[in-house]
């Protein structure tokens, strides 16, 4: 017999004195040794990082018995399933079958977490001129969950430029948003402080000396004034002099004054 079962057999002989022989035979069947069973498994939770390394094992099994009735060992899992960065879900799989055609079947479902969500790196807010204002661009910002594999979520996404400027300065602000295929949201906002212009500067002027009849046709004249700058940054014009003094046949002195 074995682990399937069998058959035993009990001979008795007896032979007395007149040689006269007699015999009797008991059959014994032995059934077949219970069925191995397979070692609790319980259902389980991983990271998505640790799905990346996950390896199924084997099971042990078992009847219990000894001798020539045991049933034992292990086989190896069958892995099924997936996931990605936004979680999933693993099955292990193992079936054995004894030499009695006798299967056995265990299964272990492993839930796979979402992998954290994504992260900007980080921003700071600035200051800038006017004119730097005149030519900034909101660029591109990156961000990453720093996972691996399946698990990773990475990539830059360009930026939302909003806000105002002019010669007496403003704010800017850049807004980025991304939505990753969980549909996890994540921000980052920059301010940009733009700076007043440089004040406009009046073009140089000389003092002079003009005879009493130039005095008496004098025009003050307009004065211009630029700061050089550009675009909403450029303070440049012209004002009219406001002429003041006084002079007589024995001269005197006059004066312009330009605001």
């Amino acid at each position: 017999y074995d682990e399937c079962g069998g058959t035993l057999y009990v001979d008795w002989t007896y032979t007395d004195d007149c040689n006269r022989t007699i015999t009797a035979r008991k059959t014994i069947n032995v059934e077949p040794a219970p069925a191995a069973e397979f070692e609790e498994v319980e259902n389980m939770e991983i990271t998505c990082e640790e799905a990346n390394a996950f390896e199924p094992g084997s099971l042990s099994y078992t009847n219990g018995l000894t001798g020539a009735c045991e049933i034992s060992g292990s086989v190896p899992g069958e892995l099924s399933g997936s996931y990605d960065e936004c979680g999933g879900t693993l099955e292990v799989d193992w079936t054995y079958t004894d030499d009695c055609e006798r299967t056995i079947t265990a299964k272990k479902t492993i839930t796979v977490l979402p992998a954290p969500a994504a992260e900007f790196e980080e921003v700071e807010n600035m200051e800038i001129t006017c004119e730097e204002a005149n030519a900034f661009e909101p660029g591109s910002l990156s961000y990453t969950n720093g996972g691996t594999g399946a698990c990773e979520i990475s990539g830059s996404v360009p930026g939302e430029l909003s806000g105002s400027y002019d010669e007496c300065g403003g704010t800017l602000e850049v807004d980025w948003t991304y939505t990753d295929d969980c549909q996890r949201t994540i921000t980052a906002k920059k301010t940009i402080t733009v700076l007043p212009a440089p004040a406009a500067e009046f073009e140089e002027v000389e003092n002079m000396e003009i005879t009493c009849e130039e005095a008496n046709s004098f025009e003050p004249g307009s004065l211009s004034y630029t700061n050089g700058g550009t675009g909403v940054c450029e303070i440049s014009g012209s004002v009219p002099g406001e002429l003041s003094g006084s002079y007589d046949e024995c001269g005197g002195t006059l004066e312009v004054d330009w605001t």
